[in-house]
């Protein structure tokens, strides 16, 4: 998980659910949600717009020092925020932009549909 938001900041319910939702630590490697600037975690906050290609990159990096090796190609990153995805291109990940039938300017309103999650490769927008 790579978020500009809070989820609900610290302690919260919400990153408590989505942490269960998520499989817990045995998936995640970590209970703990890590912040953008040092992560330290596969949960972050705090990863600004048009940035998020580096939060990811970081993200794989802390990951292949947990012990698993997972190939750049294999990194899937989903975001309704129409800024996101472009500045995935030439990185290796694979980077597409949800909730294209509702929309609002550059954000989605209802998140992904569940054909939308897919495993294509490249760098899609609506």
């Amino acid at each position: 998980v790579v978020t500009v938001g809070p989820v609900s900041g610290e302690y919260s319910k919400q990153r408590e659910e989505l942490l269960k939702a998520l499989g817990g630590p045995r998936w995640t490697f970590s209970e703990r949600w890590s912040y953008a600037a040092k992560v330290s975690s596969l949960l972050v906050t705090g990863a600004r717009d048009e940035h998020k290609h580096e939060t990811v990159r970081e993200v794989v990096e802390w990951l292949r020092r947990q012990g698993p090796h997972i190939r750049d190609s294999e990194v899937y990153f989903f975001d309704d925020n129409s800024l996101n995805p472009p500045p995935f291109a030439g990185s290796g990940f694979n980077a597409h932009q949800v909730s294209c039938q509702s929309r609002e300017g550059i954000i989605g309103h209802c998140g992904a549909l569940a054909t939308e999650v897919v495993g294509d490769h490249g760098v899609k927008s609506c």
